[in-house]
């Protein structure tokens, strides 16, 4: 890697920084290629023209625009009988041997490493 390397770099990531920083603040337009108009309304909410209700429309405060309640009917519920579970089959798969011995021989030979490296005497030169 050459000193000019992480100028390089650099310079390519700002450039493509730049080409991308305004797709990515671009407002979308409408079919007329004009951007749309804002949809808040700042005047007195007396003002204001009455929002659409939805239907059926119901104000809880109001009794008489209370929607009726549905008839909810009744129905029994028989007993849930719990599944029986499947017998389990000991396959005789992979032993967790096979997976913790080879483990325990890596630790111990980078123990062995890190003791060795730390108890040699530096060279002399």
């Amino acid at each position: 890697m050459t000193s000019t390397t992480p100028t390089r770099i650099i310079t390519i990531t700002l450039a493509l920084l730049a080409l991308s920083a305004p797709a990515a603040g671009a407002m979308p337009l409408g079919d007329d290629g004009t951007a749309p108009a804002p949809k808040q309304d700042f005047r007195n909410p007396d003002q204001q023209a009455p929002a659409a209700r939805p239907f059926p429309y119901q104000d809880l405060r109001n009794p008489d625009l209370r929607a009726p309640a549905p008839p909810v009917p009744v129905t029994p519920y028989k007993p849930v009988e719990q599944p029986k579970p499947a017998p389990v089959a000991d396959d005789g798969g992979l032993s967790p041997l096979v997976v913790v011995l080879p483990t325990l021989v890596l630790v111990a030979m980078i123990g062995a490493a890190v003791v060795f490296t730390r108890s040699s005497r530096p060279a002399r030169v």
